[in-house]
């Protein structure tokens, strides 16, 4: 063990640790007891790598890149590499390469009364159903797969579109709807005069009231999108991706 962390006021206490994987590598994990829903969210985020062989490697790349650009770690404002992970989704979503698990055959769910619907948490129940049977939709390539683009492309496409198509005021991050919401329609817009608590939004796919992005200000916003219209402008100036 080289290092360990404990975060015992955060919202979910845990414990941060960095170790020695053996090979001359440092790995490094957030260890959490009883959490529940951080149980369905990994989950979720396995099934939909599951769906598409691009998926986890541009999910990789971009936490690799927010790493290295420092614009990581919700404890210093910036937003988690969990987060980072569901825009990642969000912009597959739109590019239809990815589909909202959360509404497929919902209906159906509910009527059978999959128990997914009310976990358990903390007191409070959380409506945690998403399509599980990814074999299904993995092998139906027709329909589910309606972009075929690389996964460098895919990568440009990503920093396009969160500095050109998201709009920071006005939208909302949300997986569980598979479409960007408007900060209005969640209540996350703030009066004028009043400071806002929603600056960059990323809804939480199970804790639907709970803004991934509260923890970030002014300024670590300006940073994520002066990085992310940087790695842009490299990028279709053709530099490579070691040069973002």
């Amino acid at each position: 063990m080289m290092s360990v962390e404990t975060l015992s006021d955060a919202r979910v206490p845990i414990i941060k640790f960095e170790a020695d994987d053996g090979r001359g590598s440092a790995f490094h994990c957030d260890l959490s007891v009883n959490n529940v829903l951080a149980c369905v969210n990994t989950d979720l985020l396995y099934t939909y790598t599951m769906l598409d062989a691009r998926t986890r490697p541009l999910i990789m790349c971009v936490k690799h890149w927010v790493k290295q650009r420092q614009i990581h770690n919700a404890f210093k404002r910036y937003l988690s590499s969990y987060t980072y992970a569901l825009m990642v989704i969000q912009y597959l979503q739109y590019e239809r390469v990815l589909p909202c698990l959360q509404n497929i055959r919902r209906e159906e769910a509910k009527w059978k009364n999959d128990p997914s619907f009310s976990v358990l948490w903390n007191g409070e129940a959380y409506d945690c159903y998403f399509y599980r049977n990814f074999e299904t939709l993995a092998g139906n390539s027709t329909k589910l797969r309606n972009n075929s683009s690389s996964l460098g492309l895919l990568l440009v496409g990503f920093f396009h579109f969160y500095s050109n198509v998201f709009e920071v005021d006005q939208g909302v991050v949300s997986i569980r709807s598979g479409r960007l919401l408007k900060k209005k329609a969640k209540g996350w817009d703030s009066p004028e005069g009043f400071r806002n608590q929603h600056i960059l939004c990323i809804e939480d796919p199970f804790d639907v009231d709970l803004d991934l992005g509260r923890y970030v200000i002014g300024t670590t916003v300006s940073d994520i999108r002066e990085e992310f219209a940087r790695a842009l402008e490299i990028l279709q100036g053709s530099g490579s991706f070691e040069e973002v």
